[in-house]
């Protein structure tokens, strides 16, 4: 990302974690939408294995800080095969997470409906004729 060098200033880093109630670990950014809150939401994929997460951005500092994560669970445990990589908003106080899948690995291509918690509360999965025509990645959105 550097890419000139020059006297100003350095803009590093863009996003930390810092500052929060708790030290925050964080990586591998996939999918990420705004909400009308004025925060961020963005989703780790499978990098980090069974711990997917959401996390929450406040863009009002500079450098912006992520302030929260939000595991996402299943029947109140770490939700298992998921490779998240798109979040969109319901229109409420939750979340629509894509996992883009991968059936050599027996993870399945969904959508799930998480709640504000992280529970997972329902899951879309693929037509047949979708899943048919699949030559890998589903959701992350590559040939």
């Amino acid at each position: 990302m550097i890419y000139e060098y020059q006297d100003a200033p350095t803009a590093y880093p863009t996003l930390k974690s810092a500052d929060a109630s708790e030290l925050i670990g964080w990586g591998a950014i996939s999918g990420m939408v705004a909400k009308s809150d004025g925060m961020i939401y963005f989703v780790n994929d499978s990098f980090y294995g069974c711990q997917p997460t959401i996390f929450v951005i406040d863009p009002s500092s500079k450098p912006a800080r992520i302030v929260k994560r939000i595991p996402i669970t299943h029947a109140g445990y770490p939700a298992q095969k998921l490779d998240p990589e798109g979040v969109t908003t319901d229109g409420k106080d939750g979340f629509w997470v894509a996992s883009e899948g991968k059936i050599d690995r027996m993870i399945p291509h969904g959508l799930y409906l998480v709640n504000a918690k992280g529970e997972i509360k329902k899951e879309v999965s693929l037509p047949p004729q979708l899943l048919n025509a699949e030559k890998r990645f589903g959701f992350g959105g590559r040939r």
